[in-house]
């Protein structure tokens, strides 16, 4: 199993603020702003995967690893393919203890 903890974390902030459309909530942009500055430094992406072997499979389901899936649309996908790569990928846990003391709605 292969963990990766060294991930570089880059954030835009006027793309981000496009996306939400922030524009159409000026009122919102402080303190929007004063979350991310506090949220953002604590972010640490990390990521862990393995390298996993087609058991069996059906027209229903796929066993990987021991670990049998029941999925019509994962069983087609995998019809031929013997390895796969099996994932999970995090911003970490960091944020939990981000303490934010405000009445705001948004803050919370």
């Amino acid at each position: 199993m292969e963990i990766f903890t060294d991930i570089p974390f880059n954030f835009d902030y006027d793309t981000f603020y496009d996306l939400i459309h922030l524009s159409s909530y000026e009122n919102l942009a402080a303190c929007l702003q004063q979350l991310l500055d506090r949220a953002l430094p604590k972010i640490k992406p990390k990521a862990i995967y393995r390298i996993g072997y087609i058991d069996e499979r059906s027209d229903s389901t796929v066993k990987i690893g021991g670990v049998q899936f029941a999925s019509k649309v994962l069983s087609a996908n995998l019809k031929d393919i013997e390895r796969v790569f099996p994932y999970i990928a995090t911003c970490g846990d960091e944020l939990e203890n981000l303490k934010i003391s405000s009445n705001d709605f948004l803050a919370h």
